[in-house]
């Protein structure tokens, strides 16, 4: 039997997952979300997407960076937060989320 490939397995994982994190995902643009489901669903290094996606390993790291921000912001109204805290407890960001 042939292993499924890494769009297979992507699909298989995006069949049960929330519809809404299913949607925020499939929402990214093409190449942030092939970076964010090769490094996410499939655990790859940097390098071998970068193989994959015949790119330097620098636009891997930006395109992961962009798309992990881009759902982090359509996911919060889903999460029933706001912005997130520091793990250092930064004041500012504790101030925004308690402040609107």
């Amino acid at each position: 039997m042939d292993r499924p490939t890494h769009l297979q397995r992507a699909r298989n994982v995006l069949e049960v997952v929330d519809d809404q994190i299913k949607q925020a995902i499939l929402a990214l643009p093409h190449e942030l979300r092939m970076v964010f489901m090769l490094s996410t669903l499939e655990d790859l290094k940097y390098r071998e997407i970068a193989e994959i996606m015949d790119c330097p390993v620098g636009t891997v790291m930006s395109r992961l960076f962009r798309g992990r921000r881009m759902l982090q912001e359509r996911l919060l109204d889903y999460a029933g937060q706001g912005p997130l805290e520091t793990h250092d407890g930064d004041a500012a960001a504790t101030q925004r989320r308690d402040n609107p």
